[in-house]
């Protein structure tokens, strides 16, 4: 037996992809091309239709392939030729395919011979010269490959293929496939007609002058529109290569959209049926690029430039002639004869140029001849910037021909008045790759010119990355769109940004551009991202609000404004489909205009503040003719437009480097006909043939499938009642059950109930919600909870609380007339409301003072504390003193007992409503239940939260997720769930013991006996018929009902869910607001209840408000008060409704059935068993807070089930072990740090070294740096301290290096300095003339390491490290802070003391032996070399000895620095290039010359001495248009010597900082470098 190939060996083979190393020798194999050109002319029939094919059968089979053996069938063969075929059209070489069938045709043998022949023709390896040509004879034997015939044309010697339009393509695609030209209907379906005859007299609104009208009046319905498309994509070895293409202008999705239009529709008249075919029209922008592309031909760039450059234009005519001949004499299909009709050519602009012959183009800038070839632009008369809405160049459009003489293209029949109308502008290529960039990347670099892009340096390029940062988040967090950015940085070379005086400009993928067009208008209306500001990530102070110079605001509104129109215009170009109604027209108009006028005004404003930026292009003028040509339409009263969309070339560029990948998968001599070849054969499996065998194979597929049906299928409920009765053993019943109403009434929702959005908006909002659904978590019945309550205790002692999140409520408002207020929960708060006087505030604390006492004698302890089962026994312990002293009776209206206390009316309802959330009129409430529900209220006042004090807390992701976190509970129980599955049945039994004549008695009359308790329920079955056997089954309303009616509770609860763009109690965060009855005039029904959530609840995305408004009532539903406070509380808030839902919530009752039934009394007696448990509906009321009656109820329920008590939502195992070694390791650190405080320290007893470290860290703030830590330990060794030295030399240590610090700080004032000072001395006894490390400390000398960061005086520099191995101070650096004193204090005393230090210093110094060293480190940005005066003084100094000694005299325009009297530095740039200065230069007549002046630094050695060498200064020399600036050497040969103490390593630059290396004093010291 012959098992299976091994075809995981072999997989990776077939898809393999080797780089190309064609040959490019057209001499050499131009023979050989010459003999394997083949013309393919295949008849075509009927049968040969090409149908859509899903590649997942593919997969299936070769699948299956994997898993029988090869020999058995031809099935498994085929699908190895299948695959073979794929993978070549994929791109796979051809020798590689032959191969890999070569192998696994020796790993299967010689079995099934007859069946591999063909297999073993493709494996053959003697002539891999020719792999190609018998991989693709045998693919087309087998009828893999799509059957069209190659046509030839000659070029001189050359020879090139192509599909021919009009003999191939269109006959072929009419014959076998006219979905594919008419948008998915067949023409012999009626439709197709209609199509055309809609889409022709739609057309004649705007181009009524084409040539179709005239040519082929009477035969619209046979005219099928399409377009040409030209453009080059990258072929082999990275040069061009040519496809040209036609398409259809209807999508595939037009009769989709048509019939999902008719639905619903049966009866409709002709003129509503032709506005819906209009609708319905979509553009050819979607789906894949295979199935809505024809392709024509494709060239090597060899091919059609150089001596072949006549191949092009060959081509062209050829196309030219094919599509006139087309729309004159038709294509005859079927005995009906078709008119193909070409409406332009659309491309971007560089190969319009070429296409068209054009004499005016964006080529022809500067030279008075006009950049546009349909007006006269860019002429001197008729500027190109002009963006008006009657620019002065609009009535030269059509005026003059753009050409000399016409291309071939332009022959072909058009617009009669327009012939250079069929040259199309694409969208795409205008903005997305040429205006839009130049918009985008000038935007960005405007801001780092600014000043903006907070936290980071002044260097642009740490603007960029940091602008980059706030890109990226908003792409990650803030912006739910699918597109992802393909940027990997913001820097100058991607913005083609290399100095200041350069315009920027990008060149993006048209996602990114649009993205970053997104982005601007976010950052400039709400701020930068900065993490530590917001939790939101952005800043509250937007750039638009907050400029930092007022001139900046009109930037930044032209900015805000150009991408607003820009949005617009492509929102609604790829939302509408291939007509525009008048309303969207205008609105792309008025984007379009809206996004030229700002551009250009961005333009004027940079000019005038002398910014080289938003760079005018002939682009821009070719954006704004899409506003003239929609205007002009919607003028000319057209109530159809063509949309824009139809010429948009975004799908093209995947269509083209598709083709372009196959093009440098081919051997280059042969490129055109092998990647037509494969082309056929990828367009086989992308729309395969329909063959006879395929079709035959289905029908009997189908046909056994309906065999196997039954002959009548029976009603799914009778189904399941048959299977179960069935399945049911003796002596079980199933009584029937009916699937429950919902508690859900009155249901209704809408988009923007209130009208305050345009269409457009509304749809694109629509969209943004609908994108990602999973973002939201709306509740039916929204619940809050207690932080001190049997709910929460429960949550935590059973283990729930792990898988949950809660968020505390931030704030509590109470509408009132004035508008909201807070509601005041502490002292200190009552005291700083702004909204309650000074007698409210006494009268509000005496009756919180007064009713304490009864309000903490409550018994408010947690069920955790007494255990779960034992929390409903806690009783209130009744305070007969306080009660007495607040003559109260807790059965009395809590109204009164308000009133007596002297409280406000506003009072009273804060108390009422918003501490007591009581849900009716105040009347109703007890002051029982009232001291209860404050008692609640007091007691979870601070429990949860930072600093909040608001007792509420809201689970994170909606109230669901409680349930959800039961649920994972029970699953550690070993609970098991079925999805999508109710009860249709429950099962009962008789109990054992009951004598069974009695029980036939029963049921012989059981109309009039009465059923005894002797039955239990015993399981379920669900829909699908399955039988659930249980002892206990518990359900909800929602689940159980049985025959009999069911009425309703009075009592319900009136809901409205809105979603909003803005904070509807104005403030973001999850919060309550409550509406008491008086608050609205005329007053409301009942408290109305307002909860608030937002993004970081989880329930909405960011930027989206959910709001739940809700009323308890009674008797009928009305929602005119809902409506009354959203529509107050929208109007306060400034916020727009994007849609609201109102429904009615009325509780079912509990009772399920009817006793007076026999399976009504069956039920109630395994109810009274305690078998059957129902579980009731929540509460009506209260609104918003968990009433508590839930575990109650659940706890019943478990207590009659039979079950211990302890057992009720036990902790899981795992769980209680886990918290108790959290537990005991938290005990365990607790016991180590209260040890190691109560521990003395131990004393250092090492070596003799004695060691100070001093830690700096300075706060944020620059003006006040402080100590953060002081850390001084002398350390010696047993002899030195037995000398009696320890102590004092490490008192001297800590003086020292506390008073050294101070002075590096008073001298230098660092951002942050790190010290480590030690005694120089050695002190072990080896030499006995060396001072010990106390000596040396008195003294003044010290070993010490320094780092000092962002030094801010003296010497600026970003980072400086000093380490000194023996460094003299010449004293004790506490003697220099003492006499510094002094001097302040007692300046005779400070002058004696200096006068001292310095004899002592002098003398010292002259008594040295050897100098001290001290190597250096330091980074020094150009903002400091800027603001620090020695820096700037350098660079002076440098900058006198370039111009003072260099021979700048030999370029003319620098002749006059040679008598300049000084130069002054205004500028300093660093970069790896060198320095850049900016310089001033005095000239002998009062006159200032500006240039810019570039140096590199050169350390070089002269005569033994260090010199800092000045190397190759440069000057930039600005001609001016049309020259380019350039840097003029100067040859300079000037440098600075250094001093003799000064040794400097290494000096370079970098971006934006220059790293010095090096030493000062004597010997070389330790190098110190620093961390880049």
């Amino acid at each position: 037996m012959c098992h299976g190939p091994r075809y995981d060996k072999y997989e990776a083979k077939l898809k393999y992809y080797v780089e190309e190393d064609a040959e490019t020798e057209w001499s050499k194999t131009e023979s050989r091309a010459r003999r394997e050109e083949v013309n393919y002319t295949v008849e075509v029939n009927a049968s040969d239709a090409v149908t859509d094919m899903n590649e997942e059968k593919l997969t299936s089979v070769y699948k299956k392939a994997q898993k029988e053996p090869l020999g058995q069938s031809n099935v498994e063969a085929g699908c190895l030729l299948q695959n073979l075929a794929l993978s070549l059209a994929d791109g796979a070489p051809a020798t590689r395919i032959k191969k890999f069938a070569n192998s696994a045709l020796k790993e299967f043998g010689s079995v099934c011979e007859k069946d591999l022949a063909e297999l073993r023709r493709a494996a053959n390896t003697r002539h891999l010269n020719n792999a190609e040509r018998d991989l693709h004879r045998l693919f087309r034997k087998r009828k893999l490959a799509v059957p069209l015939g190659i046509s030839t044309c000659s070029f001189g010697s050359l020879k090139v293929q192509y599909l021919s339009l009009s003999s191939t393509w269109f006959p072929f695609l009419l014959r076998n496939k006219p979905e594919f030209l008419l948008g998915g209907f067949n023409y012999d379906s009626g439709n197709a007609t209609l199509l055309l005859d809609t889409f022709w007299a739609n057309l004649q609104q705007t181009m009524g002058e084409h040539a179709v009208y005239s040519l082929q009046a009477g035969q619209l319905s046979q005219c099928v529109p399409f377009y040409l498309h030209m453009d080059e994509g990258t072929g082999l070895r990275k040069s061009a290569v040519l496809i040209i293409s036609a398409q259809p202008v209807f999508g595939q999705c037009t009769a989709e959209r048509f019939y999902q239009a008719f639905r619903d529709r049966t009866d409709v008249s002709d003129e509503s049926m032709h506005q819906i075919m209009t609708a319905s029209q979509f553009h050819n922008a979607r789906g894949d690029t295979y199935n809505s592309r024809l392709l024509f031909t494709i060239l090597p760039k060899k091919m059609y430039t150089g001596k072949n450059e006549r191949t092009m234009e060959g081509f062209l005519e050829i196309i030219a002639q094919e599509c006139t001949k087309m729309m004159t004499e038709g294509v005859k299909v079927r005995g009906t004869q078709f008119y193909p009709v070409c409406l332009g050519l659309k491309a971007d602009a560089p190969m319009l140029v070429k296409a068209g012959n054009f004499n005016r183009s964006f080529m022809n800038m500067g030279k008075n001849k006009g950049c546009c070839w349909e007006c006269l632009a860019g002429r001197d008369d008729y500027p190109f910037e002009d963006v008006g809405t009657s620019p002065v160049w609009a009535e030269t459009i059509g005026l003059v021909p753009p050409w000399t003489s016409p291309g071939a293209l332009a022959t072909i029949p058009a617009r009669l008045c327009l012939p250079e109308g069929f040259f199309r502008r694409d969208p795409f290529h205008v903005f997305k790759q040429s205006i839009g960039g130049h918009f985008v990347a000038s935007a960005v670099v405007l801001l780092t010119d600014l000043g903006y892009w907070p936290g980071c340096s002044t260097a642009v390029d740490n603007k960029l990355a940091r602008a980059f940062d706030d890109f990226q988040h908003f792409v990650k967090k803030e912006w739910h769109g699918k597109h992802v950015t393909h940027m990997k940085h913001f820097t100058k070379a991607l913005f083609h940004f290399p100095n200041m005086d350069s315009y920027p400009h990008g060149r993006f993928k048209g996602s990114d551009c649009m993205l970053m067009v997104r982005w601007l208008r976010h950052l400039l209306t709400h701020g930068f991202f900065l993490e530590s500001e917001d939790p939101t990530g952005r800043q509250t102070r937007s750039p638009l609000a907050y400029p930092l110079q007022i001139w900046h605001k009109a930037f930044f509104e032209c900015i805000v404004r150009a991408c607003t129109g820009a949005l617009r215009f492509f929102h609604t170009l790829h939302t509408q489909g291939v007509w525009l109604d008048v309303a969207a027209a205008q609105s792309m108009a008025t984007g379009c205009l809206q996004f030229t006028q700002n551009y250009s005004q961005l333009a004027k404003l940079s000019f005038e503040k002398s910014l080289r930026r938003f760079h005018l292009e002939p682009s821009l003028h070719s954006m704004h003719h899409f506003y003239m040509e929609l205007s002009g339409a919607i003028a000319a009263g057209a109530s159809s437009i063509l949309n824009p969309a139809v010429h948009n070339a975004e799908a093209d560029e995947d269509y083209i480097g598709k083709l372009a990948r196959l093009s440098r998968a081919v051997h280059a001599s042969s490129t055109t006909l092998r990647c037509i070849e494969r082309y056929l054969l990828k367009l086989h499996f992308v729309a395969a043939p329909d063959q006879d065998d395929d079709k035959a194979d289905r029908q009997r597929n189908m046909a056994g499938q309906r065999a196997r049906l039954p002959a009548e299928v029976p009603a799914p409920e009778a189904m399941e009642a048959t299977s179960s009765r069935k399945a049911l053993p003796e002596g079980v019943n199933a009584i029937d059950l009916q699937r429950p109403a919902s508690c859900f009434e009155d249901r209704s929702f809408e988009w923007d109930p209130f009208d305050e959005l345009f269409g457009y908006q509304l749809r694109q909002m629509q969209n943004d919600l609908l994108r990602s659904p999973t973002s939201f978590s709306l509740d039916l019945t929204p619940r809050l909870l207690y932080g001190r309550s049997d709910e929460v205790d429960v949550l935590i002692e059973s283990g729930v609380a792990r898988y949950l999140e809660f968020q505390g409520l931030k704030f509590t408002r109470v509408l009132t007339s004035n508008g909201l207020a807070s509601v005041p929960l502490t002292k200190s708060e009552i005291f700083q409301d702004a909204h309650l006087s000074k007698a409210e505030k006494r009268l509000l604390m005496r009756f919180i003072t007064s009713i304490q006492p009864f309000v903490s004698s409550l018994a408010f302890q947690s069920a955790a504390q007494l255990g779960v089962d034992q929390a409903g026994k806690v009783k209130p312990a009744a305070d007969a003193d306080a009660l007495k002293a607040l003559n109260l009776d807790l059965d009395s209206s809590w109204r009164s007992f308000l009133e007596k206390q002297s409280l406000s009316e506003r009072l009273q309802d804060f108390i009422t409503y918003s501490i007591c959330l009581w849900d009716w009129p105040s009347e109703h409430l007890s002051c029982r239940e009232a001291l209860g529900r404050m008692g609640a209220f007091i007691s979870s006042l601070g429990l949860y939260g930072r600093g909040t004090t608001m007792p509420l807390l809201f689970p994170m992701y909606g109230v669901g997720e409680v349930a959800q976190g039961f649920t994972r509970l029970c699953a550690v129980h070993r609970g098991l769930y079925a999805l999508r599955t109710y009860a249709t049945h429950v099962l009962t039994e008789t109990e054992k013991g009951v004598n069974e004549e009695e029980e036939k008695e029963k049921e012989a009359t059981a109309a009039a006996a009465a059923v005894s308790s002797s039955h239990r329920a015993c399981g379920i079955v669900t829909n699908r018929g399955e039988v659930v056997r249980a002892e206990l089954v518990v359900a909800g309303c929602e689940d159980f009902l049985q025959e009999a009616p069911v009425s309703r509770a009075s009592t319900h609860c009136r809901r409205c869910t809105v979603l909003l763009d803005r904070p509807l109690l104005g403030e973001e965060g999850v919060s309550l607001c409550v509406v008491p009855p008086t608050a609205l005039d005329p007053p409301l029904e009942n408290v109305v209840q307002v909860l608030q959530l937002d993004f970081s609840s989880g329930a909405c995305p960011r930027n989206v408000f959910l709001a739940h408004l809700s009323q308890s009532a009674e008797g009928a539903s009305s929602f005119e008060d809902l409506d009354r406070v959203l529509e107050v509380l929208r109007c306060q808030a400034s916020a727009r409704c994007i849609f609201r839902c109102r429904y009615v919530y009325r509780p079912r009752e509990k009772r399920r059935w009817n006793c007076g039934t026999v399976a009504g009394e069956v039920l109630q007696s395994c109810r009274l068993d305690g078998s059957l448990a129902l579980v009731s509906d929540p509460a009506a009321a209260p609104q918003l807070l968990l009433a508590g009656a839930e575990l109650a109820e659940a706890r019943e329920v478990f207590l009659k089930s039979g079950l211990p008590a302890e057992e009720f939502l036990k902790k899981p195992p795992h769980v209680a072990e886990e918290e108790r070694g959290n537990a005991m390791e938290e005990l365990e650190l607790f016991n180590e740090q209260m040890q190691a405080q109560q521990s003395p320290l131990p004393r250092a007893e090492e070596d003799a070294d004695a060691e100070c470290a001093l830690s700096h860290a300075s706060p944020a703030s620059f003006r006040r740096p402080r100590l953060r830590a002081l850390r001084a330990a002398g350390r010696g060794s047993n002899d030195a301290r037995r000398r009696g030295s320890g102590l004092l030399g490490r008192a001297a240590l800590r003086l020292s290096a506390l008073s050294c610090g101070l002075l590096l700080r008073l001298v230098f004032w660092p951002r942050e300095l790190r010290l480590d000072l030690r005694g120089a001395g050695k002190g072990d006894g080896t030499d006995p003339g060396a001072r010990s490390p106390w000596a040396s400390a008195l003294l003044g000398r010290f070993r010490f390491n320094a780092s000092l960061r962002r030094m801010r005086r003296l010497l600026r520099a970003q980072e400086v490290e000093l380490n000194g191995e023996e460094v003299d101070f010449g004293c004790n650096p506490a003697l220099l802070l003492l006499v510094t004193l002094l001097l302040v204090l007692r300046p005779v005393a400070g002058l004696l003391g200096l006068w001292l230090l310095f004899l002592l210093s002098a003398a010292k110094l002259r008594a040295k032996s050897a100098k001290p060293s001290l190597s250096f480190a330091a980074k020094i940005s150009a903002e400091d070399l800027w603001s620090c005066r020695i820096w700037r003084s350098c660079a002076n100094a440098g900058l006198r000895d370039v111009m003072q000694n260099s021979i700048a005299g030999l370029i003319a325009e620098l002749s006059d620095l040679q008598q300049a009297t000084s130069f002054d530095v205004k500028g300093i740039q660093v970069s790896r290039e060198g320095i850049f200065l900016d310089a001033l230069a005095q000239l002998p007549k009062g006159s200032l010359f500006t240039y810019r002046l570039r140096t590199g630094i050169t350390l070089v050695d002269v005569e033994g001495t260090q010199c800092i060498f000045w190397d190759d200064p440069c000057i930039q020399v600005k001609p001016g248009w049309p020259l380019p600036d350039f840097w003029a050497p100067l040859g300079g040969f000037a440098g600075r010597r250094l001093p003799p103490e000064l040794r400097l390593k290494s000096l370079e630059c970098q971006d934006g900082q220059l790293l010095v290396e090096g030493r000062l004093g004597g010997s070389d010291g330790t190098a110190i470098v620093l961390r880049r």
